[in-house]
């Protein structure tokens, strides 16, 4: 089996390129919104970041994907999770694992001093980088089932949240779709929220352009819940295939105790099953990071699944390797560096 891998310039792509991405995309379990063309054509444009795309195929098949940046510092990073693009990785049509150690293999040739570090989505099999190196660190995102009617959901809620959920409803806290003129609010209560626990938003043309262009594809949608015709929340949800991600929100925190986020998470939650959605992805949770959303997120319910941090220093570990193997056995090590210096 012959695996042929071809770097891709996502910002001139052609349309074979694009459609065979697509079907990679398409046809493997583990791709996620922050694997799609639009999202990462979105990250290097506007902040001009160095992207490295690589599609793999088997005689004429794209049976992979591997999209990763490279920073400053010499590493190299899948995603951009500063960026808040949450997962990513190697990705491969069923799973295939042969696929997945090549693209690693191509991306270490083309980086050969990087340090590599991969964020995965949930469920997903390491095994490739096991063989290939890398150490793992698990981390964790809680992602609810929401198939089912709305009696069974409700029944499926925590008892506390459906508590406030009925408190919200008292407080005539009213949920509604916002449009592109929202977003400036959003913006203003993302980067509020964020600032209180020392943390820096993204840019609003950024996210203005994100709207803009995932909305159309059915991929983005901004909620918001209003309270005496004041906006006091607003969360930027994202769709993909058969999953709804809760990405990013801003409140007003002298609200919270109205209950303002659980209502709309709930009304999130039914509109994406009435759409055919099978997850809703509450996008990992990080209590040093932000200790009172990781708390939300995880009282909110669904299953705490693992997700991965995956890293590999490929030159170090090169040095560390003949620096004990010239600790344990010098005749082998310059051996091995003689054969190498004048082989051919």
């Amino acid at each position: 089996m012959r695996i042929r891998i071809k770097r891709i310039n996502l910002l001139n792509i052609n349309s074979e390129d694009r459609r065979h991405i697509d079907h990679v995309l398409d046809h493997s379990p583990n791709a996620t919104v922050f694997h799609t063309i639009e999202w990462n054509q979105l990250l290097i444009d506007y902040f001009g970041l160095k992207n490295v795309t690589l599609l793999a195929h088997i005689a004429d098949n794209p049976v992979g994907l591997f999209n990763f940046y490279r920073l400053k510092d010499n590493s190299c990073w899948s995603s951009a999770v500063n960026l808040h693009s949450v997962y990513g990785g190697p990705i491969s049509t069923n799973n295939s694992v042969p696929v997945i150690i090549a693209l690693l293999k191509k991306a270490e040739n083309i980086c050969p001093f990087a340090d590599f570090r991969i964020w995965t989505p949930p469920h997903y099999d390491i095994s490739a980088f096991l063989h290939s190196g890398y150490t793992k660190k698990e981390m964790y995102t809680p992602i609810m089932n929401i198939q089912g009617t709305e009696e069974e959901l409700w029944a499926r809620m925590p008892h506390d949240k459906r508590y406030e959920i009925r408190k919200a409803l008292k407080n005539n806290i009213r949920i509604k779709i916002g449009d592109t003129k929202a977003l400036y609010l959003f913006c203003h209560l993302l980067e509020e929220t964020l600032a209180k626990s020392g943390l820096t938003s993204l840019p609003e043309g950024f996210l203005i352009r994100l709207f803009e262009k995932l909305h159309p594809l059915g991929r983005a949608k901004l909620w918001i819940a209003e309270h005496d015709e004041t906006i006091i929340s607003s969360a930027f949800i994202l769709y993909y295939k058969n999953t709804a991600y809760y990405w990013n929100i801003g409140w007003r925190r002298e609200y919270g105790k109205l209950g303002p986020n659980d209502l709309m998470s709930w009304e999130i939650v039914k509109d994406a099953s009435q759409k055919g959605c099978v997850y809703y992805d509450l996008l990992r949770l990080e209590p040093d990071r932000l200790p009172s959303i990781a708390l939300w997120k995880k009282k909110f319910g669904g299953d705490v699944a693992t997700c991965y941090y995956l890293s590999k220093s490929p030159f170090k570990n090169k040095i560390w390797r003949g620096t004990k193997m010239i600790l344990a056995d010098p005749p082998r090590a310059f051996q091995k560096i003689f054969k190498s210096r004048f082989s051919g």
